[in-house]
């Protein structure tokens, strides 16, 4: 008996471990997100796992049009067993109660993804990744979002051979429900945030001196150009205001976006020299370089 014991202990070391599936979740901007997977053992036949937002007042407002299947995702369950009658395949919703079967009540900030695959012949989604669901949240500001197995509900992420898949799921992430015209990865972006997310530094041309974004038009003895007398209006108006007094107006004529720290005489302020020199750089030049990150508005 010994024997066997041991014998068995030391299959069970040799025994491969099953590799992890990893949940994916991206975020669109204006608060929509996409959910998917990378790397699962074999084709995904089902799948269902807990969608938590907190910290903010983000939800699902209206659940059947807010929500909605990706790739070969095209049968969604509590959907068809909320509305009744015979399952069409790619129509529904992917989403169902966060406890009891059917669909979730309007403005739920906990509920499930809830879908699977029919093929004619059989099959499921591809083991190697695919995107199961994308979801429109609504609210205001910000608000976590984080994934889990719906340990009390459905299930797991199913395979085609009937095997609960071993996931990996992402970290907490915030989700922004308002578009904004940075996407979060600029190296700025906390700076951004921090001076109350001005609109201006996501023209293509303010980090070289423009503040309003705007070209001024040719003249005989000048070309057109993007830094010139608007912008040194905008420039001389924020000039050394203290940081705490700035407004979001002033922010634009911040070209560098950073702060100049105080001195003795002079408080720490936004808009100083360092912009002068940059508006300087490019005074009334007609090849202004059209590349300041993000520069996703135009105005």
């Amino acid at each position: 008996m010994k024997n066997l014991i041991t014998l068995i202990a030391v299959i069970a070391l040799a025994a491969p471990v099953a590799q992890a599936a990893t949940i994916t979740l991206t975020d669109n901007g204006g608060g929509s997100i996409t959910i998917g997977y990378t790397g699962a053992a074999a084709d995904i036949s089902g799948v269902s796992m807990l969608v938590t937002i907190n910290n903010g007042d983000g939800n699902l407002a209206n659940p059947n049009a807010d929500a909605t299947g990706e790739g070969d995702f095209n049968t969604h369950i509590d959907y068809w067993h909320s509305a009744g009658g015979t399952p069409v395949l790619g129509v529904g919703a992917p989403v169902g109660d966060a406890l009891v079967a059917g669909m979730p009540v309007a403005g739920a900030q906990v509920f499930a993804i809830s879908t699977g695959v029919l093929k004619d012949p059989p099959g499921g989604a591809a083991a190697a990744g695919s995107d199961i669901a994308t979801i429109q949240l609504s609210g205001t500001g910000c608000s976590d979002v984080t994934l889990s197995l719906d340990t009390a509900g459905r299930g797991d992420v199913v395979d085609v051979n009937g095997d609960a898949e071993p996931l990996t799921f992402p970290a907490t992430t915030q989700i922004c429900l308002t578009a904004e015209c940075y996407v979060g990865t600029e190296p700025d972006y906390a700076e951004w945030l921090s001076v109350g997310s001005p609109d201006c530094w996501c023209y293509p041309t303010q980090c070289h001196g423009d503040a309003d974004g705007l070209e001024v038009a040719a003249t005989k003895t000048v070309p057109a150009h993007y830094v010139g007398t608007p912008d040194l209006t905008a420039l001389s108006t924020a000039w050394k205001v203290a940081t705490e007094s700035m407004t979001l107006a002033m922010m634009c004529a911040d070209f560098d976006h950073a702060e100049v720290a105080a001195t003795k005489t002079v408080p720490a302020h936004r808009v100083g020299t360092p912009d002068l020199t940059i508006l300087a750089t490019y005074w009334k030049d007609a090849a202004t370089p059209v590349n300041c990150l993000p520069g996703t508005i135009t105005p």
